[in-house]
């Protein structure tokens, strides 16, 4: 059984070389080294500051309006040049920051929503995701359970509350254990909405994690 915090270089490699599900995932940005991550990065932002302008209703218009040329952000560094996004400025039409494509692909279109809380800043807020998102975001959980040094072998237990918006955290956790091939168990803990008993309390939890 390895420590996981009784790390060294030669650890993680070991415990990498048990799993297949991590010593096949051998593009992994993890194991890039500092100038190769910054090469992706810079790479991927270029990529993306053309949909922005090219499919983006908020962002193509901020462009113009501030005479932004996406074409001379060439890196991260470059990012002071676009005025930051408010979250108000978000909620005021959430929609028009989608990409709107003309000839959408089917990993294209919207696979999913899901909300903030909003508990502590306001009015809850929406984020949507396409399929090529949601891949994305599988792939992603993944390589953070290989951070955290999950197996497919654990059980991963989500005490993330089955709340009446589609909320990120309950959501996510579904998807790396799934992604990892762990088995999972959801706590369903929550406030039930009028006729609908669904939910555990804490105790309960407590009880079904023993």
């Amino acid at each position: 059984m390895l420590n996981m915090m009784d790390v060294s270089p030669a650890k993680v490699k070991e415990f990498i070389s048990q799993w297949p599900i991590y010593y096949k995932d051998k593009d992994n940005p993890c194991w890039f080294s500092p100038e190769e991550l910054e090469a992706l990065r810079n790479q991927l932002l270029e990529k993306q500051l053309e949909l922005l302008d090219r499919f983006s209703p908020y962002y193509s218009e901020l462009f113009r309006t501030n005479k932004i040329f996406t074409t001379r952000i060439r890196g991260v560094r470059d990012l002071r040049q676009i005025p930051p996004t408010f979250r108000e400025d978000y909620l005021a039409k959430p929609l028009d920051f989608m990409l709107q494509f003309q000839n959408p692909r089917p990993e294209d279109i919207t696979y999913e929503i899901t909300y903030t809380s909003g508990t502590t800043t306001g009015d809850p807020a929406p984020f949507f995701n396409t399929a090529f998102d949601m891949m994305g975001i599988s792939l992603q959980m993944r390589r953070t359970a290989e951070i955290a040094w999950l197996t497919p072998e654990d059980t991963v237990f989500n005490l993330f509350p089955y709340a009446n918006l589609p909320h990120i955290g309950l959501y996510r956790t579904i998807h790396l254990a799934s992604a990892l091939g762990a088995k999972l168990v959801n706590s369903v803990v929550g406030k039930d909405l009028p006729g609908f008993p669904v939910h555990r309390n804490t105790d309960e939890a407590v009880a079904l994690a023993e």
